[in-house]
C-alpha cells in the first residue's frame, strides 16, 4: 500500500480538529454543546398579550383557595371585585344626582328656546338646540353623560378575565377572551411562524388549561363538581332570574317614591333589549361549567345588594319637574299645546285696551 493512501485520512482528521479548535467558543458556556442549536418537530408555544393577566388572576384564585374552599373562594372574589369598584359606583351615582338637580335649569332653557324658535318650521331644530344646550349645561357642571359609561366599561374587562380564569381552573378550554386575543401575538413572539401554527395552538390551549383537581370536589349544594355543567340545569335559569332582578326598578324594594316622568323611547328600547338578553342567558349557558355560573350569579347578587344599600344610604332624589299652569280665559283661543307667547300677549292687550264705540 502506498504511503500517501495511509497518511491522507490522518492528515484530514488533524486538519478538521485544528479548524474546530480555532472556532470561537461561546462566552460563559456551561456545557460544550451550548454553541449548537437543536431543532425538533415540537412547535414553539404561542403566547398572547392576555396570558400574563390570566396568569396573575389564576395565581390570585389559587392564593384565595389556600385559605378558603372553592364554594367560599368564588363568592369572596365576587365581593372583593365589587368592593374594589365601589368608589367608581359612588362617583357615577353622584353624577346622576347632579344631573337630576339640573332638571329645572334645563327645563327653563328649553322654554326659552321654544319662545325664540319658530315651531311652524318643524320641531327637529328645536330638539337639536335643546340637546346641545343640555350638553353645555352638563359640561359646565362636570356631569357629562359619557362619564356614566366609564364604570361599566372598566368592569367588563375584569369580569371577562375572571370568567376566563375560572374556565382555565375548571379545564373548560378557551373562552371569549381567548377567541378575541388569539390573533394578537405578544411582543416576544418571533416573526418566523411556520405552517404548524394550528397544531401549536391546540397544544398550547391544552397546556395552558391548568386544571385544578379540587374544583371537582369543593362545590356547594347539588353542584359539587364545579368543572362540569349543572346536572339539574338550575344555575343557568337562576342566572336569568338574577339578571331580570336587576331590571326591576329600585323603588319596588325600598320606600322611595316612584320616579317622576315617563322614560324616553331609547330607555324603553334598552330595557326591552336587556330583558331579552336576560331571558336568553339561561338557554345559552347550559353547557358552561358550574364554577363560571356560580361566580356570575354571585357577582350579580352582590351588585344587587350593593345597589339596594346605596339606595338606602345614598338615595337619588327625583328631579324637580315643571308644574302645569292652570288654563285661563287668556288661553281660550289657543289649542291644548297652546303656550304661544305671541297669541297670549295679543289676547292680553285686547282685554286691557279701552272699548271704542263707533
Amino acid at each position: 500500500m502506498s504511503r500517501h493512501l495511509v497518511q491522507r485520512p490522518l492528515s484530514r482528521a488533524v486538519r478538521l480538529q485544528f479548524q474546530q479548535a480555532r472556532q470561537p467558543q461561546p462566552f460563559l458556556s456551561c456545557f460544550p454543546s451550548a454553541a449548537s442549536r437543536s431543532f425538533h418537530a415540537t412547535p414553539r408555544q404561542k403566547y398572547t398579550i392576555l396570558d400574563p393577566v390570566l396568569d396573575a388572576t389564576h395565581n390570585a384564585f389559587l392564593g384565595i383557595h389556600h385559605v378558603l374552599p372553592w364554594w367560599a373562594a368564588i363568592p369572596f372574589a365576587a365581593v372583593a371585585v365589587r368592593l374594589a369598584f365601589l368608589p367608581l359606583t359612588i362617583w357615577s351615582r353622584r353624577i346622576i344626582s347632579k344631573q337630576r338637580s339640573l332638571t329645572p335649569l334645563i327645563t327653563a332653557w328649553r322654554g326659552a328656546l321654544e319662545r325664540n324658535v319658530d315651531i311652524s318650521k318643524g320641531t327637529s331644530n328645536m330638539k337639536v338646540l335643546a340637546a346641545r344646550k343640555t350638553m353645555e349645561i352638563y359640561k359646565a357642571f362636570s356631569c357629562q353623560r359619557y362619564k356614566l359609561f366609564i364604570a361599566p366599561a372598566l368592569q367588563l374587562p375584569f369580569f371577562l378575565i375572571i370568567i376566563e380564569s375560572i374556565r382555565r381552573l375548571a379545564g373548560a378550554g378557551s373562552g371569549l377572551l381567548r377567541l378575541i386575543f388569539s390573533s394578537v401575538p405578544s411582543v416576544t413572539e418571533g416573526a418566523a411562524e411556520t405552517a404548524s401554527g394550528a397544531t401549536a395552538n391546540t397544544d398550547i390551549a391544552t397546556a395552558l388549561a391548568r386544571i385544578e383537581p379540587s374544583m371537582t370536589t369543593e362545590g356547594p349544594l347539588w353542584f359539587v363538581d364545579l368543572s362540569a355543567a349543572d346536572p339539574l340545569l338550575i344555575l343557568p335559569f337562576a342566572l336569568s332570574a338574577t339578571m331580570l332582578l336587576h331590571l326591576v326598578p329600585s323603588h319596588y324594594f325600598t320606600r322611595a317614591a316612584a320616579p317622576v316622568g315617563t322614560p324616553s323611547a331609547f330607555q324603553r328600547r334598552l330595557r326591552n333589549m336587556l330583558k331579552l338578553l336576560a331571558l336568553a342567558a339561561g338557554p345559552l349557558t347550559l353547557a358552561l361549567p358550574a364554577g363560571v355560573l356560580y361566580y356570575w350569579i354571585s357577582t350579580m347578587l352582590v351588585s344587587f345588594v350593593q345597589g339596594h344599600l346605596l339606595d338606602v344610604f345614598m338615595p337619588l332624589k327625583n328631579p324637580v319637574m315643571p308644574c302645569t299652569p292652570p288654563r285661563s280665559k287668556l288661553m281660550e283661543g289657543v289649542g291644548k299645546a297652546g303656550w304661544d307667547t305671541k297669541v297670549r300677549d295679543a289676547a292680553a292687550a285686547k282685554l286691557k285696551a279701552p272699548d271704542v264705540k263707533p
